[in-house]
């Protein structure tokens, strides 16, 4: 079995033992301490869908150098290993989708602009609007939501 199979079985086995004693720790977490906030740090998190059982997430991440310098530190990854590994990871591109927080910085932006047109409220450049098919002219109430995610994506990969 490939390395890709290998990995989807073990996830497969690992997964469903990991959400439900989540649930199970949640569940008695909320009864013992109901206005209590609950942060998860998983690597993970994303990949495996978990997300959707959130009420927020955000995604914090570092550059592809400082990765790479955090595997192959001291004691670390030889760079080929660091390198094989980064690659198998969901593109970080697709995991700030998922970060309400740029979602709604962007949405905010838009709509607290002064000047009331896209272009002058959202930090894309006009080759941006044009891979996104998106006027730059047009005012934000003229946007569909899921235009806003298609921004946000945009501007992730920006940020990256």
């Amino acid at each position: 079995m490939e390395l890709r199979g290998r990995k989807l079985l073990l996830e497969s086995i690992v997964h469903p033992a990991v959400f439900g004693l989540e649930t199970r720790i949640m569940e008695e977490f909320r009864q013992s301490h109901p206005d209590a906030v609950a942060v998860f740090d998983a690597a993970l998190l994303i990949e495996s869908g978990a997300y959707t059982r959130m009420d927020k997430v955000v995604v914090v991440w570092c550059s592809p150098e400082t990765q790479m310098q955090r595997l192959t530190g001291p004691k670390g990854l030889d760079p080929a290993e660091a390198g094989r590994r980064i690659a198998a990871q969901m593109p970080l591109a697709e995991k700030l989708v998922c970060d309400e927080a740029l979602f709604e910085r962007i949405v905010r932006e838009a709509f607290g602009a002064r000047r009331k047109i896209l272009r002058n409220a959202l930090p894309l450049a006009p080759q941006d609007y044009a891979a996104l098919g998106i006027d730059p002219k047009l005012r934000p109430e003229n946007l569909a939501p899921a235009d806003y995610v298609r921004i946000a994506k945009r501007v992730s990969i920006a940020d990256a």
